[in-house]
């Protein structure tokens, strides 16, 4: 009933708003137009114009929230709302406030590309991978003065998070480790100071200290997650006394060899009737006969896996045999060769060099190295780095893991 319900919502919802929406614009363009439920790229459907008026078609852009048109000859765009049963919307040369594009370089001793970073602006996050060369693309961003808070990793150690202050309508460009400079402004302002052409590597950042976990307030949430644990099993055990039948039914249906008390032997027919136990026999001595040695080599064959056991509250895997394995900061490559960060040695659906996770804080992502059999997130095949939630299921080949948080 309440999926009905959340159903018949979505669809009043969706139908409230007009089939086409006509924008009014100003003088000057070209234009492109295009609704989106938030900050991104255009769709292949946006809509290209010279003139005065743009027509959007709102079932060609589900699930859509907001009105963006990007004035072509400034780099800049505007935004209104989607608003139910309105086919006619004016866009004035002053909503056109806001940067279309901006791009975020961060790199190393000021020329080589950082290969794993989070740079957040305004509210937005974007991840930086091997695949990015160090830049960081945000939509829709405010122009002026913007705080860009960027998080990276000196070896597998994460460094202290750099704050600065950028003007985005110009190229930024930002330095990490050794080549950032620490020390505020000698003149007493703003430690950050706007990024402009041939001056990104002088731009002096803000450096922010994180707060330190308090060990208290860590202990709790073990203890509470330790809590939760204890009372899921506790109601399992209860519900399999109190089902047995069922639940015994269910997993011989599934194929599982249930034991069954060998009863036979100890009761007779009468269930009134007290047990009748057998009189003991002497207990006779077990005589072996000699057997060759065996050769333990074969056990190459089985898969093993080897990686760090992992502490409470930190990024982990799963396993099928419910053995959680650490995900370390930095980078943890996943294949079958002996010595890797996560090595599944003998498993021959696993590629050597497999996949790698990259951990930035509390955030993972998962990449697959073109691997023969593919990596897979939530049954889906990765063709790019994605993050991972909680309860996330990965698959390498063969084996399986779960994602927690």
């Amino acid at each position: 009933m309440l999926r009905l319900t959340v159903f018949a919502l979505l669809a009043l919802t969706s139908s409230a708003f007009a089939a086409k929406v006509t924008v009014s614009l100003p003088d000057g363009g070209p234009y492109l137009g295009w609704a989106a439920e938030g900050p991104g790229a255009p769709p292949a459907k946006a809509v290209r114009t010279r003139s005065t008026q743009i027509d959007l078609e709102t079932t060609d852009y589900p699930g859509a929230k907001f009105v963006y048109v990007q004035d072509e000859s400034s780099g800049k765009v505007a935004k209104l709302p989607l608003k139910a049963n309105v086919e006619t919307v004016t866009i004035a040369a002053k909503d056109f406030a806001r940067l279309f594009k901006a791009d975020v370089t961060v790199t190393r001793g000021g020329a080589t590309p950082i290969d794993a970073a989070v740079v957040s602006i305004d509210g937005q996050k974007a991840i930086i991978g091997a695949a990015s060369q160090g830049v960081a693309t945000f939509y829709d961003v405010p122009t002026g003065d913007v705080k860009v808070k960027v998080e990276y990793n000196i070896g597998k150690l994460p460094a202290t998070p750099i704050v600065q202050i950028v003007d985005l309508s110009k190229p930024v460009s930002i330095q990490a480790a050794g080549e950032v400079s620490m020390a505020p402004k000698s003149d007493g302002g703003d430690a950050g100071s706007a990024v402009g052409p041939g001056a990104a590597t002088e731009a002096k950042p803000k450096v922010v200290k994180e707060n330190s976990p308090n060990p208290i307030g860590s202990m709790l949430v073990t203890l509470g997650a330790v809590a939760v644990i204890a009372g899921l099993g506790y109601a399992a055990l209860r519900y399999y006394k109190q089902n047995s039948g069922t639940v015994n039914e269910q997993l011989e249906r599934l194929g599982v060899q249930i034991p069954k008390a060998p009863d036979d032997d100890l009761t007779s027919g009468d269930p009134a009737a007290p047990p009748a136990f057998k009189t003991p026999q002497p207990v006779q001595k077990i005589v072996l006969d000699p057997v060759s040695p065996v050769d333990l080599s074969a056990a190459a064959a089985i898969p093993t896996i080897t990686q760090a056991v992992a502490s409470a509250g930190y990024p982990s895997l799963l396993t099928a045999d419910g053995e959680t394995l650490a995900v370390n900061e930095g980078e943890t490559i996943v294949g079958r060769e002996a010595g890797l960060g996560l090595s599944l040695t003998g498993e021959t659906s696993v590629s050597r060099n497999h996949a790698k996770f990259v951990r930035v804080g509390n955030q993972v992502t998962l990449e697959d190295l073109g691997s023969t059999n593919g990596s897979f997130v939530n049954g889906s095949k990765l063709t790019a780095a994605t993050v991972l939630r909680p309860g996330d299921e990965i698959r390498f080949g063969a084996i399986t893991f779960r994602y927690q948080g």
